[in-house]
């Protein structure tokens, strides 16, 4: 099909969306209105147009949620998924009385993430996802994030050594990961710390380290 022929489309497609009763009302009512839907339902309401989605992923969206006291708790789950090429998917769970599949509402998946040894740990609104093993025998240094209030992974910087079954915690709002590498690494020296500072952003250095901030 020509382009000449695909426009008139796409243009009935726009009429259409904009046309939309609640496309007239301005954004600081439609984010009203959206702060009193189930967080589960984000993801459908995402799909409807681009103004959705940028509304259902605005920061704006979770401050009204906490100020009119419609803010949630859920699982996440995270499950190996037994194919040929295994992989991992999340979820967030539905909380009611009794439970079936419908109940596990997919979101974004990390399509790099290890399908095992990783370190999770949570820290504030983000679930961080690191180290792990590599085709089942090679560790990484890689480190994710997933933004719980959008569903969007974020690269973190790497740590200094490859890592799997490493033990992880968080203390004081930092990250701390230690162990899962050789032993010639010298886990105790590799003793990492993860630190959030707004000026500085993101960085691990070892423990006893000067701050290094992320330029």
């Amino acid at each position: 099909m020509s382009s000449h022929e695909e426009q008139p489309h796409q243009e009935k497609r726009q009429r259409k969306e904009e046309a939309s009763p609640i496309s007239c009302l301005s954004d600081d009512l439609v984010l009203n209105c959206l702060a009193r839907v189930w967080r589960s339902d984000h993801e459908a309401l995402s799909l409807v147009s681009k103004s959705y989605r940028s509304l259902v992923a605005s920061p704006d969206l979770y401050k009204i949620r906490s100020l009119i006291g419609r803010t949630e708790t859920y699982v996440y789950v995270c499950l190996r998924i037994p194919t040929s090429v295994p992989s991992l998917r999340w979820y967030i769970l539905r909380r009611r009385k009794t439970l079936d599949a419908s109940d596990l509402v997919p979101i974004p998946s990390l399509p790099s993430q290890p399908v095992e040894a990783s370190s999770v740990v949570v820290l504030d609104s983000s679930i961080y996802v690191i180290g792990g093993l590599i085709d089942g025998e090679k560790r990484t240094s890689d480190v994710w994030s997933l933004d719980c209030r959008t569903h969007v992974w974020h690269p973190v910087p790497s740590m200094e050594a490859a890592r799997a079954y490493g033990a992880a915690g968080v203390v004081d709002g930092k990250i701390y990961v230690f162990g899962g590498c050789d032993v010639h690494d010298d886990w105790i020296k590799r003793f990492m710390r993860w630190t959030k500072r707004r000026e500085l952003g993101f960085a691990w250095n070892r423990e006893g380290d000067e701050y290094r901030g992320d330029s």
